[in-house]
């Protein structure tokens, strides 16, 4: 009988100290944007190609939008990596794909509209 005891509150405690363990893993945080870019060693931006956001010419790439992510970029100490779309939609459609890009730096403006898409 004290065998039998002894075995059930071991069993409990086992079955208590295992649910702790499955609830503290399942609380985690999952990693936030800037953690995944870090870790990846890469900032993948989708662009537009345009004066004002990105453009090459003689001396290489250009833009005030891409001047901002390439600061950016160097701020998190990793890679820059663009991208160029031909319009905001393929822009919102690359960007809302599973490994899209991390960013779209495309001259973009709040609209009702977009607000679905982002």
């Amino acid at each position: 009988m004290f065998a039998q005891t002894q075995l059930r509150k071991r069993c409990t405690n086992w079955l208590l100290a295992t649910g702790l363990l499955l609830m503290l893993t399942s609380c985690a945080e999952p990693p936030s944007a800037v953690e995944r870019i870090k870790e990846e060693g890469v900032l993948r931006v989708i662009t537009r190609n345009s004066p004002s956001t990105y453009f090459q010419d003689r001396n290489g790439e250009a833009g005030f939008e891409y001047e901002l992510v390439k600061r950016f970029a160097s701020h998190l100490g990793v890679e820059l990596q663009i991208e160029t779309a031909e319009n905001i939609e393929e822009i919102f459609t690359r960007i809302n794909r599973p490994g899209g890009p991390a960013l779209a730096a495309a001259g973009l403006v709040a609209s009702e509209g977009r607000q679905d898409l982002a």
